[in-house]
């Protein structure tokens, strides 16, 4: 089994661990948001957002309900909805 995420494009692939900026290896959730953006859903770590090759990290550090994010989803307004273990939670990455 491998932990992590990976990113295929034009047949390479990727592999994305804590060592490249995985607040955690146990991946629950991945959603490409309307920007391009790889949003990753985390056991306990909360939502990493890859862009540009930077992991940008929302944890409960940052005021999240929970770390462990199960779902991830776009409304119109390119905001996220993040299914938690204890709840849905709106998130503004913009």
């Amino acid at each position: 089994m491998i932990s992590g995420a990976a990113d295929l494009q034009k047949c390479s692939l990727r592999h994305y661990t804590t060592s490249e900026g995985l607040p955690d290896d146990a991946i629950r959730s991945i959603y490409e948001d309307s920007e391009g953006r790889m949003c990753i859903g985390t056991r306990y770590g909360g939502l990493a957002v890859l862009q540009d090759d930077i992991f940008h990290i929302v944890s409960m550090k940052h005021g999240l309900l929970s770390n462990a994010v199960w779902s991830i989803a776009e409304d119109t307004q390119r905001r996220l909805w993040l299914c938690t273990d204890i709840g849905m939670e709106l998130v503004d990455v913009g």
